[in-house]
């Protein structure tokens, strides 16, 4: 099996590059690392591992050979500097023809967005773990900072109060370095859930199979995906893109930020406490209503971008009342 973008050290048989490698456990003298640190260390080397699979069957060998010697050179670098070992890579690099070239590029920018979510996945289970055993919790959280309001007793109504005149306004934009395709945008957030499964308590080896085949299947899939519009997008694009976050990620997220915090109130001030919350947490868009500088935005695009929201809006409120229907 093809390896790449290890995250430990380089397999003892560095020399077969594109055969599956034994993978043994460090001699006791070794330094090992922590055992949280492990296991971000064994998904960014599946992802990798899946990866060069990838690469092996739809870039071919001289593609995934030309990153491998890229990869291993740069590492070597990074801990001690050869001049000559730089000049051969670079050398190596001028070798390559356009479309190779393009495909190496590819593969390291894909890894790098893999890597992201083995270490936002990794971050998330962290938390829930820290929760679950009672550790103390981060600065910032709401147990957290109610807590520091308890104790330099600040009350429930002056709690309410402040809850009252508190209000946090994201506001979206379509910001011009964003190159970033839906599709390509909706086809990592599905490995991120896909790789979620890896970590349920009950995962069999038959199921942990399948994870990792629909896994392989999704990298395939944003492989052959283009990751870059050929065009530029319009207004319209920009405002659909921006809602793609509501549909994707807020629409579930925030109810979920009123039920934290409203237990984090219930659990530092006690059950009973009269604490009532307000809408504080709104959100703003300048997609589709920006007449700074943009000539294509006009009046009919305002209202494209306010029936868009409206729209989406609806679309939740009637996909969530079909889903309650279903469980009555």
């Amino acid at each position: 099996m093809a390896r790449l973008f290890r995250a430990t050290r380089p397999a003892r048989a560095k020399n077969l590059p594109f055969k599956q490698r034994n993978t043994h456990m460090p001699a006791q003298s070794q330094i090992t690392p922590p055992p949280r640190d492990k296991e971000l260390r064994s998904r960014v080397r599946l992802f990798g591992n899946l990866l060069g699979e990838v690469l092996a069957t739809q870039a071919g060998q001289n593609v995934l050979g030309a990153v491998e010697i890229l990869r291993k050179g740069y590492i070597r670098l990074r801990k001690e500097d050869n001049p000559a070992l730089r000049a051969r890579l670079a050398r190596k690099i001028d070798q390559l023809d356009p479309d190779t070239l393009s495909h190496v590029v590819r593969a390291f920018n894909l890894y790098f967005s893999l890597v992201n979510i083995a270490e936002e996945a990794f971050q998330h289970k962290e938390r829930r773990r820290h929760v679950r055993q009672g550790g103390p919790l981060w600065r910032g959280s709401f147990d957290h900072t109610l807590r520091e309001f308890y104790e330099q007793d600040i009350s429930a109504e002056e709690l309410q109060s402040l809850l009252d005149r508190t209000l946090y306004l994201p506001v979206f934009t379509a910001h011009p370095t964003e190159s970033k395709r839906r599709a390509v945008m909706h086809a990592l957030r599905g490995i991120f859930l896909t790789a979620e499964k890896l970590d349920g308590p009950r995962m069999g080896k038959i199921e942990r199979e399948r994870v990792i085949d629909d896994l392989r299947n999704q990298i395939q899939v944003l492989w052959k995906t283009d990751e870059v519009r050929v065009h530029k997008p319009t207004v319209e694009d920009e405002i659909r893109n921006g809602l793609f976050y509501f549909r994707e990620c807020l629409f579930n997220a925030v109810p979920r930020v009123y039920r934290y915090l409203d237990q984090s109130i219930q659990r530092v001030y006690g059950k009973k406490t009269d604490v009532h919350l307000p809408s504080l947490l709104q959100f703003g868009s300048w997609i589709g209503g920006d007449r700074d500088g943009n000539p294509f935005v006009k009046p009919s695009t305002t209202e494209y971008a306010l029936r868009q929201h409206m729209n989406e809006v609806l679309c939740e409120y009637l996909r969530r009342v079909e889903d309650l229907r279903s469980k009555l």
